[in-house]
Protein backbone atom coordinates (compact mmCIF):
# COMPACT_ATOMS: atom_id res chain seq x y z
CA UNK A 1 0.00 0.00 0.00
CA UNK A 2 1.27 3.66 -0.61
CA UNK A 3 1.50 6.08 1.97
CA UNK A 4 -0.40 8.81 1.84
CA UNK A 5 1.02 11.55 0.23
CA UNK A 6 4.04 9.57 -1.67
CA UNK A 7 4.31 9.11 -5.66
CA UNK A 8 3.31 5.80 -6.60
CA UNK A 9 5.08 4.45 -9.77
CA UNK A 10 2.92 3.69 -12.51
CA UNK A 11 4.84 2.88 -15.94
CA UNK A 12 2.58 1.29 -17.89
CA UNK A 13 2.59 -2.59 -17.46
CA UNK A 14 1.94 -5.24 -15.63
CA UNK A 15 4.30 -7.77 -13.98
CA UNK A 16 6.83 -8.31 -11.54
CA UNK A 17 9.56 -7.19 -14.03
CA UNK A 18 7.41 -3.28 -14.40
CA UNK A 19 7.20 -3.54 -10.37
CA UNK A 20 11.18 -3.73 -10.49
CA UNK A 21 11.62 -1.64 -12.93
CA UNK A 22 9.44 0.81 -11.39
CA UNK A 23 11.36 0.28 -7.55
CA UNK A 24 14.83 0.88 -9.47
CA UNK A 25 13.75 4.03 -11.10
CA UNK A 26 12.21 5.60 -7.76
CA UNK A 27 15.65 4.62 -5.70
CA UNK A 28 17.16 6.11 -8.96
CA UNK A 29 15.88 9.17 -9.01
CA UNK A 30 15.39 9.85 -4.94
CA UNK A 31 19.68 9.00 -4.90
CA UNK A 32 20.02 11.62 -7.96
CA UNK A 33 18.57 14.40 -6.10
CA UNK A 34 19.70 14.22 -3.00
CA UNK A 35 23.71 13.31 -4.74
CA UNK A 36 22.88 16.73 -6.87
CA UNK A 37 21.74 18.46 -3.48
CA UNK A 38 24.86 17.46 -2.00
CA UNK A 39 27.12 17.50 -4.91
CA UNK A 40 25.86 20.23 -7.22
CA UNK A 41 26.68 19.52 -10.88
CA UNK A 42 29.42 17.75 -10.68
CA UNK A 43 27.22 15.20 -8.79
CA UNK A 44 24.93 14.79 -11.72
CA UNK A 45 28.07 14.47 -14.44
CA UNK A 46 29.49 11.56 -12.44
CA UNK A 47 26.02 9.78 -12.21
CA UNK A 48 25.78 10.16 -15.98
CA UNK A 49 29.26 8.54 -16.50
CA UNK A 50 27.38 4.71 -16.13
CA UNK A 51 24.35 5.37 -18.22
CA UNK A 52 26.79 6.61 -20.84
CA UNK A 53 29.00 3.74 -20.83
CA UNK A 54 25.95 1.98 -21.08
CA UNK A 55 24.21 3.55 -23.60
CA UNK A 56 26.95 3.54 -25.78
CA UNK A 57 27.56 -0.24 -25.58
CA UNK A 58 23.83 -0.54 -26.50
CA UNK A 59 23.70 1.52 -29.53
CA UNK A 60 27.02 -0.49 -30.78
CA UNK A 61 24.80 -1.63 -33.77
CA UNK A 62 23.63 2.10 -34.47
CA UNK A 63 27.48 3.40 -34.70
CA UNK A 64 28.16 1.98 -38.93
CA UNK A 65 24.68 3.77 -39.44
CA UNK A 66 26.04 6.81 -38.02
CA UNK A 67 29.05 6.54 -40.01
CA UNK A 68 27.27 6.41 -42.94
CA UNK A 69 24.95 9.33 -42.68
CA UNK A 70 28.27 11.38 -41.17
CA UNK A 71 29.86 10.12 -44.62
CA UNK A 72 27.22 12.03 -46.90
CA UNK A 73 29.19 15.39 -46.00
CA UNK A 74 33.12 16.31 -47.04
CA UNK A 75 35.66 15.00 -44.18
CA UNK A 76 36.53 19.50 -43.88
CA UNK A 77 33.43 19.66 -42.78
CA UNK A 78 34.02 17.39 -39.63
CA UNK A 79 37.28 19.53 -38.33
CA UNK A 80 39.32 16.83 -37.75
CA UNK A 81 36.64 15.65 -35.29
CA UNK A 82 36.34 11.52 -35.81
CA UNK A 83 32.85 9.64 -35.77
CA UNK A 84 34.26 7.36 -32.61
CA UNK A 85 34.45 10.74 -30.80
CA UNK A 86 31.94 12.65 -32.19
CA UNK A 87 29.48 9.45 -31.10
CA UNK A 88 30.85 9.28 -27.76
CA UNK A 89 30.11 13.21 -27.30
CA UNK A 90 26.45 13.03 -28.90
CA UNK A 91 25.21 10.50 -25.95
CA UNK A 92 27.55 11.95 -23.54
CA UNK A 93 25.72 15.47 -24.00
CA UNK A 94 22.46 13.27 -24.50
CA UNK A 95 23.01 11.73 -21.07
CA UNK A 96 23.98 14.85 -19.01
CA UNK A 97 21.43 17.02 -20.72
CA UNK A 98 18.75 13.99 -19.62
CA UNK A 99 20.32 14.57 -16.01
CA UNK A 100 19.96 18.38 -15.91
CA UNK A 101 15.74 17.85 -16.99
CA UNK A 102 15.37 15.66 -13.95
CA UNK A 103 16.03 18.93 -11.84
CA UNK A 104 13.55 21.04 -13.48
CA UNK A 105 12.49 21.76 -9.95
CA UNK A 106 15.93 23.91 -8.96
CA UNK A 107 16.63 25.39 -12.24
CA UNK A 108 15.45 28.73 -11.49
CA UNK A 109 18.19 28.83 -8.49
CA UNK A 110 21.44 31.00 -8.78
CA UNK A 111 23.04 28.37 -8.82
CA UNK A 112 21.97 27.03 -12.06
CA UNK A 113 20.85 30.08 -13.75
CA UNK A 114 24.44 30.48 -13.62
CA UNK A 115 25.81 27.74 -15.72
CA UNK A 116 23.42 28.84 -18.93
CA UNK A 117 25.21 30.79 -20.97
CA UNK A 118 22.39 32.89 -23.56
CA UNK A 119 23.16 34.57 -27.14
CA UNK A 120 20.68 36.24 -28.55
CA UNK A 121 17.01 37.57 -27.42
CA UNK A 122 14.88 34.93 -25.75
CA UNK A 123 10.89 35.06 -25.68
CA UNK A 124 10.23 37.22 -23.32
CA UNK A 125 13.14 40.10 -24.31
CA UNK A 126 11.47 40.51 -27.89
CA UNK A 127 9.12 43.57 -28.56
CA UNK A 128 6.23 41.23 -29.05
CA UNK A 129 6.49 39.24 -26.08
CA UNK A 130 2.81 39.88 -24.44
CA UNK A 131 1.32 40.82 -27.71
CA UNK A 132 1.40 37.86 -29.85
CA UNK A 133 2.61 33.92 -29.02
CA UNK A 134 5.99 33.13 -30.33
CA UNK A 135 6.81 29.99 -32.02
CA UNK A 136 10.79 28.65 -30.88
CA UNK A 137 11.87 26.18 -33.89
CA UNK A 138 15.06 24.12 -33.43
CA UNK A 139 16.91 20.94 -34.74
CA UNK A 140 17.68 17.60 -33.14
CA UNK A 141 21.34 18.89 -32.48
CA UNK A 142 23.11 19.21 -29.32
CA UNK A 143 21.44 19.54 -25.85
CA UNK A 144 18.25 20.94 -27.67
CA UNK A 145 15.93 19.06 -25.21
CA UNK A 146 16.73 21.26 -22.56
CA UNK A 147 15.28 24.45 -23.92
CA UNK A 148 11.54 24.38 -22.88
CA UNK A 149 12.79 23.48 -19.47
CA UNK A 150 15.37 26.65 -19.06
CA UNK A 151 12.35 28.44 -20.66
CA UNK A 152 10.09 27.09 -17.80
CA UNK A 153 12.70 28.19 -15.44
CA UNK A 154 12.57 31.58 -16.48
CA UNK A 155 8.62 31.93 -15.68
CA UNK A 156 7.62 31.73 -19.59
CA UNK A 157 4.56 29.38 -20.27
CA UNK A 158 6.33 26.84 -22.52
CA UNK A 159 4.69 23.59 -23.78
CA UNK A 160 6.92 21.21 -26.42
CA UNK A 161 5.07 19.72 -29.72
CA UNK A 162 6.43 16.46 -29.61
CA UNK A 163 5.83 12.99 -30.94
CA UNK A 164 6.53 10.38 -28.31
CA UNK A 165 7.55 10.79 -24.59
CA UNK A 166 10.31 8.71 -22.71
CA UNK A 167 8.57 6.02 -20.17
CA UNK A 168 10.02 8.62 -17.26
CA UNK A 169 7.51 11.29 -18.39
CA UNK A 170 4.45 8.78 -17.55
CA UNK A 171 6.06 8.10 -13.87
CA UNK A 172 4.37 9.96 -11.08
CA UNK A 173 7.49 10.18 -9.22
CA UNK A 174 9.04 12.37 -11.98
CA UNK A 175 5.53 14.10 -12.62
CA UNK A 176 5.83 15.31 -9.06
CA UNK A 177 9.62 17.18 -9.70
CA UNK A 178 7.56 18.65 -12.81
CA UNK A 179 4.76 20.37 -10.79
CA UNK A 180 6.94 21.35 -8.23
CA UNK A 181 8.85 23.24 -10.52
CA UNK A 182 5.95 24.59 -12.16
CA UNK A 183 4.91 25.87 -9.06
CA UNK A 184 7.97 27.69 -8.15
CA UNK A 185 8.11 29.42 -11.44
CA UNK A 186 4.09 30.10 -11.41
CA UNK A 187 3.27 27.86 -13.91
CA UNK A 188 0.66 25.11 -12.10
CA UNK A 189 -1.20 23.64 -14.78
CA UNK A 190 0.58 25.09 -17.73
CA UNK A 191 0.97 21.78 -20.14
CA UNK A 192 4.51 20.44 -20.79
CA UNK A 193 3.76 18.81 -23.52
CA UNK A 194 1.14 18.50 -26.76
CA UNK A 195 0.85 15.15 -28.95
CA UNK A 196 1.78 15.81 -33.24
CA UNK A 197 -0.87 13.33 -34.06
CA UNK A 198 -4.14 13.57 -31.48
CA UNK A 199 -3.71 17.24 -29.96
CA UNK A 200 -2.74 20.45 -32.49
CA UNK A 201 -6.54 21.43 -31.51
CA UNK A 202 -5.58 22.10 -27.84
CA UNK A 203 -1.70 23.67 -28.92
CA UNK A 204 -3.76 25.80 -30.93
CA UNK A 205 -5.63 27.14 -28.35
CA UNK A 206 -2.53 27.10 -26.26
CA UNK A 207 -1.12 29.57 -28.25
CA UNK A 208 -2.03 32.81 -27.20
CA UNK A 209 -0.19 35.91 -26.08
CA UNK A 210 2.61 36.00 -23.44
CA UNK A 211 3.31 31.75 -24.37
CA UNK A 212 5.80 29.83 -26.43
CA UNK A 213 5.95 26.53 -28.28
CA UNK A 214 8.98 24.18 -28.90
CA UNK A 215 8.74 22.13 -32.00
CA UNK A 216 11.49 20.36 -34.07
CA UNK A 217 11.74 21.36 -37.81
CA UNK A 218 13.54 18.13 -38.62
CA UNK A 219 12.72 14.35 -37.05
CA UNK A 220 10.25 11.70 -38.60
CA UNK A 221 9.89 9.97 -42.16
CA UNK A 222 9.43 12.34 -45.18
CA UNK A 223 6.10 13.31 -45.87
CA UNK A 224 3.62 15.65 -47.76
CA UNK A 225 4.72 17.86 -44.71
CA UNK A 226 8.21 17.64 -45.69
CA UNK A 227 10.30 20.30 -48.39
CA UNK A 228 13.60 19.89 -49.63
CA UNK A 229 15.82 22.94 -48.71
CA UNK A 230 19.13 24.19 -49.13
CA UNK A 231 21.95 24.17 -46.19
CA UNK A 232 25.35 24.88 -47.66
CA UNK A 233 24.87 23.56 -50.85
CA UNK A 234 23.88 20.10 -48.95
CA UNK A 235 20.29 18.97 -49.66
CA UNK A 236 17.92 19.39 -45.98
CA UNK A 237 14.32 17.94 -45.32
CA UNK A 238 12.52 19.70 -42.83
CA UNK A 239 8.78 20.43 -41.78
CA UNK A 240 7.04 23.59 -42.94
CA UNK A 241 4.43 22.92 -40.11
CA UNK A 242 5.99 25.67 -37.23
CA UNK A 243 5.34 28.29 -40.28
CA UNK A 244 1.82 27.24 -40.99
CA UNK A 245 0.94 27.48 -37.18
CA UNK A 246 2.48 30.92 -37.12
CA UNK A 247 0.27 32.02 -40.20
CA UNK A 248 -2.85 30.63 -38.34
CA UNK A 249 -2.08 31.71 -34.38
CA UNK A 250 -0.05 35.34 -35.62
CA UNK A 251 3.18 33.78 -33.64
CA UNK A 252 6.56 35.16 -33.75
CA UNK A 253 8.73 32.54 -35.10
CA UNK A 254 12.52 32.46 -34.02
CA UNK A 255 15.00 29.90 -33.88
CA UNK A 256 16.50 28.41 -31.20
CA UNK A 257 19.21 25.93 -30.34
CA UNK A 258 21.55 24.70 -27.33
CA UNK A 259 24.92 23.27 -26.76
CA UNK A 260 26.88 22.00 -24.07
CA UNK A 261 29.63 24.16 -22.98
CA UNK A 262 31.43 22.18 -19.67
CA UNK A 263 30.43 19.95 -17.21
CA UNK A 264 26.72 20.51 -17.03
CA UNK A 265 26.93 24.31 -18.37
CA UNK A 266 24.98 25.34 -21.35
CA UNK A 267 24.74 27.63 -24.27
CA UNK A 268 21.48 28.51 -25.37
CA UNK A 269 21.54 30.59 -28.94
CA UNK A 270 17.82 32.45 -29.84
CA UNK A 271 17.88 33.55 -33.54
CA UNK A 272 16.71 36.43 -35.60
CA UNK A 273 12.99 36.34 -35.90
CA UNK A 274 11.24 35.58 -39.24
CA UNK A 275 9.98 38.33 -40.84
CA UNK A 276 6.30 38.58 -41.30
CA UNK A 277 6.29 39.11 -45.18
CA UNK A 278 7.89 35.65 -45.11
CA UNK A 279 5.27 33.59 -43.08
CA UNK A 280 2.63 35.29 -45.23
CA UNK A 281 3.61 33.49 -47.89
CA UNK A 282 1.42 30.42 -48.77
CA UNK A 283 4.09 27.91 -49.21
CA UNK A 284 6.10 28.80 -46.50
CA UNK A 285 9.15 27.89 -48.08
CA UNK A 286 11.10 31.20 -47.89
CA UNK A 287 10.37 31.41 -44.37
CA UNK A 288 11.46 28.10 -43.29
CA UNK A 289 14.65 28.32 -45.08
CA UNK A 290 14.92 31.34 -43.27
CA UNK A 291 15.06 29.44 -40.25
CA UNK A 292 17.65 26.14 -41.34
CA UNK A 293 19.78 28.75 -42.53
CA UNK A 294 20.37 30.33 -39.04
CA UNK A 295 20.55 26.72 -37.54
CA UNK A 296 22.86 25.73 -40.12
CA UNK A 297 25.28 28.24 -38.83
CA UNK A 298 25.44 27.21 -35.60
CA UNK A 299 26.67 23.67 -36.92
CA UNK A 300 28.81 24.75 -39.04
CA UNK A 301 30.49 26.06 -35.84
CA UNK A 302 30.34 23.26 -34.28
CA UNK A 303 29.70 20.28 -36.01
CA UNK A 304 29.89 17.55 -33.41
CA UNK A 305 26.86 18.87 -31.87
CA UNK A 306 24.40 16.82 -35.06
CA UNK A 307 22.48 14.27 -33.72
CA UNK A 308 21.60 11.35 -35.81
CA UNK A 309 17.79 12.53 -36.10
CA UNK A 310 19.36 15.85 -38.01
CA UNK A 311 21.97 14.01 -40.20
CA UNK A 312 18.89 11.68 -41.00
CA UNK A 313 16.96 14.82 -42.32
CA UNK A 314 19.47 15.09 -44.86
CA UNK A 315 19.93 12.09 -46.23
CA UNK A 316 16.30 10.40 -45.59
CA UNK A 317 17.18 7.48 -48.00
CA UNK A 318 19.76 6.24 -45.47
CA UNK A 319 16.92 6.57 -42.56
CA UNK A 320 16.96 3.19 -40.72
CA UNK A 321 15.36 1.82 -37.53
CA UNK A 322 18.53 1.87 -34.68
CA UNK A 323 18.60 1.14 -31.32
CA UNK A 324 18.02 4.64 -29.53
CA UNK A 325 16.35 8.18 -30.09
CA UNK A 326 17.89 10.91 -30.58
Amino acid sequence: MTKKGSPRLDIRGKGYRLWLLNLLYKLFLQTFYLAERIGGADAIFLISIPFIEWDLLRRRRDFPQFVRLRNTLPPDFWKGLSPEKHYRKMIRDWNEAGGTILVYHRLGLPYWQKRFQVQGSPPDALPEWGKRPVILTFLHTGTFAIVPFWLRSQRIPTATLRWGLPFMVENAYYRQIMEEGDRRYGLAGVPHYFHRLNELREMIRFLQPGRALVTALDGGRVSPETDRHDVGGFPFYVKRGACRVAAQTNAVVIPVSARRTGVCRFEIRFGKPVPDELIQKEDFADATQYLISQLWEDIKENPGDLNVTTLEAMAPDLRVKRVAWP
